[in-house]
């Protein structure tokens, strides 16, 4: 699993945009490669790297969620740098495709949460919008909130 997804990685550019030399860009590498695999929480990505060889293969030795937060954070900081240098690769004239989701939350403390307009009629509720966007294949480019 892991050595085919790291090398359809590099052909894409990702490995590149994302980085290796360092251990957490081999980490963020990982969360890109588990998210795509099975979609899962942090958790199960660093129980699911016992099963995969993701050890030795992106050299990361052992790990927890702690530290795949920590490569997620590392992502989030990076994100507009590595759209750019995936953008560099995208075909003049390729069509993208957006998704647009909203969900509202029961509870008051959620940071990412806020008061607005919402699709679903859930008026006085705090909420989350988030936007996907693919190339005419589907294959994710971005994913804002």
């Amino acid at each position: 699993m892991l050595a085919g997804e790291h090398g359809r990685a590099g052909e894409l550019g990702i490995v590149r945009a994302v980085g290796e030399t360092t251990r957490t860009q081999r980490l963020a590498l990982y969360l890109i490669y588990a998210r795509l695999a099975h979609q899962g929480s942090r958790l199960s990505a660093a129980r699911a790297s016992e099963d995969h060889a993701v050890r030795e293969g992106l050299r990361v030795g052992a790990f927890d969620e702690d530290e795949l937060y920590a490569a997620l954070e590392y992502l989030a900081l990076q994100q507009r740098a590595i759209e750019a240098a995936l953008a560099a690769k995208v075909t003049p004239g390729a069509v993208f495709l957006c998704y647009v989701a909203s969900v509202y939350f029961e509870g008051e403390d959620n940071e990412l949460a806020a008061f607005g307009y919402h699709r679903d009629g859930q008026w006085g509720k705090r909420q989350m919008v988030a936007g996907l966007l693919t190339d005419g294949t589907g294959e994710p480019l971005s994913i804002q909130r």
